[in-house]
């Protein structure tokens, strides 16, 4: 394990990591050489962007922002290529078009 490793949180989330630079984040961040944080989004949650040569992939928790607001956000990195990771309760997928 990492233990020099900082960790980003939404500032909502509030705990602290003992041991940890825990970075608190509001807005979003550029958090290494093309990867980013779209920060928090509906003060729940963010999601991570990381960009490829194909563009940008969006890897998301709970998606309980919103699957387009996460796009969106992530949007200001780079075309959206993909999303991977939790998407609760999400089955519009045409609103996936135009995005991806």
């Amino acid at each position: 394990m990492n233990r020099d490793a900082e960790v980003y949180i939404p500032a909502s989330y509030g705990a602290r990591i003992p041991g940890r630079k825990v970075i608190e984040v509001t807005e979003s961040i550029q958090i290494s050489e093309g990867v980013f944080s779209t920060g928090e989004l509906k003060g729940i949650e963010q999601s991570l962007a990381l960009k490829t040569s194909k563009g940008i992939v969006v890897v998301v928790g709970c998606s309980h922002a919103g699957v387009g607001e996460i796009i969106q956000a992530a949007s200001q990195f780079g075309k959206v290529y993909g999303i991977v990771g939790g998407l609760h309760g999400f089955h519009d997928f045409d609103r996936l078009r135009g995005y991806l």
